[in-house]
């Protein structure tokens, strides 16, 4: 029987888990899921202390994960937290969330979230070409990551995410034009002009897209029929023409309700990018951060087996 890995995204949106195995081509095969958005970015503050009510929420969460593992029983289980942890300045909340797990959790620094961002995108979606562009938008942080084949070569992580700046800047579900403007105005400052000459796409024509946001863009896109799913400068600004001055819910039915409430701060770091970079067009990756996790800790299986 192949091992079964289970590995625990602690994100600034959502604490999602997958429980997989690894088959006999190298493929991730899922056999379970977990995902409850707790909204930990939002709940940052500026000192690095984050509120009450959210480290409750995260707390109940990890709760109802360490009950979902007694289930899975897994081989191996690996937690992994990111930005809205990298952030945080409150040693105990970490120590606590550990103590309700019962399990350790380690905070990636950007450059090791980026690596296996890229890991899990290329190793479980198909693309063209030994070059690639990888693009995850968090909730409180982006990440870009240009790679050859199997390695990035460059990682760049942005303090701009969707929660965050649809907190900062769409205060209520309808959608004004000068609110929209403000937030694409304040993405392309954080995200330019020190990092452009950085980034350097040689020969590629399509970024993939490893989050729950670009994901949602990309869903609502094929709804509306705009696109087959892919994304591009045009169809964005398609969407918020049709968006624009009207109830954002009544137009997203289709998303679930914590997906539609960071909808638009997702939606203005794409425009702001599709400004920025050369690459025209945008694609959902099949894998992302739990997949690139899981695979390592296959390898490291295999290998220990083999000695």
């Amino acid at each position: 029987m192949k091992p079964t890995y289970s590995v625990l995204d602690l994100g600034s949106n959502s604490f999602h888990m997958i429980y997989a195995r690894v088959d006999k081509h190298g493929q991730v095969v899922l056999l379970d899921k977990f995902k409850q958005y707790v909204s930990l970015g939002s709940g940052l503050k500026k000192n690095g202390d984050i509120r009450r009510g959210h480290r409750h929420a995260a707390l109940n969460c990890l709760r109802e994960v360490a009950r979902v593992l007694k289930r899975q029983k897994p081989d191996c289980f690996a937690a992994i937290a990111t930005n809205a942890f990298r952030l945080q300045r409150n040693d105990r909340f970490l120590c606590n969330c550990e103590r309700v797990l019962g399990h350790p959790i380690r905070v990636l620094t950007s450059e090791e979230e980026g690596d296996y961002v890229y890991q899990g995108a290329v190793q479980t979606t198909p693309m063209p070409g030994p070059d690639h562009c990888i693009l995850d938008v968090g909730g409180s942080s982006t990440e870009f990551i240009l790679g050859s084949t199997s390695r990035p070569s460059c990682i760049l992580s942005w303090q701009v995410g969707s929660a965050v700046l649809t907190e900062r800047f769409f205060h209520t579900d309808r959608l004004k034009l000068t609110n929209w403007n403000a937030a694409v105005e304040y993405t392309d400052q954080v995200i330019a002009p020190e990092n452009k000459a950085q980034i350097y796409l040689p020969g590629i024509q399509v970024m993939y897209g490893t989050s729950g946001a670009i994901r949602a863009i990309s869903n609502t896109l094929r709804k509306l029929g705009f696109t087959d799913g892919t994304i591009d400068a045009e169809a964005i600004d398609r969407l918020v023409a049709v968006l624009i001055d009207k109830r954002v819910c009544a137009r997203l039915t289709h998303l679930d309700n914590y997906r539609v409430q960071v909808f638009l701060g997702g939606l203005a770091i794409l425009h702001a990018l599709f400004e920025l970079l050369e690459v025209k067009r945008l694609k959902p990756a099949c894998g992302s951060i739990r997949e690139g996790v899981l695979l390592e800790m296959h390898q490291m299986t295999t290998k220990a087996k083999a000695a």
